[in-house]
């Protein structure tokens, strides 16, 4: 496996030459096991660390809500990925509040590949 690293504490690209970074090891990457690379469906998967995090003020754990959320929930959704087609990446976190909606059965089974 090629070098991974985890970077905590960094809500800025900055943070990244400022040396005030926490570090730590890829040591296994598991992805889910009906991950579709084309589809982009089930992208989620688990990083083990090959060193034990500590948590601080700053690196908190994400607390995993239940199997079934229904709609009326609100989540925070975080990343930084591009902002705008062709656009690049940006330079602080970017993140939004979003209102969950329920699907009905009859809606997944349509978009089922």
């Amino acid at each position: 496996m090629a070098r991974m690293l985890i970077i905590f504490a960094m809500l800025a690209l900055a943070v990244l030459a400022s040396g005030k970074r926490i570090i730590h090891a890829v040591s296994r990457l598991t992805p889910h096991p009906n991950y579709n690379s084309n589809l982009l469906t089930n992208d989620i998967g688990l990083v083990q660390t090959s060193t034990t995090i500590s948590f601080t003020t700053t690196v908190q754990p994400i607390a995993l809500g239940s199997t079934s959320v229904g709609g009326g929930v609100t989540a925070v959704a975080s990343g930084w990925g591009n902002t705008y087609t062709g656009g690049g990446a940006p330079t602080t976190l970017q993140y939004l509040n979003v209102s969950l909606k329920k699907i009905s059965l009859n809606y997944m089974t349509y978009l089922k590949p």
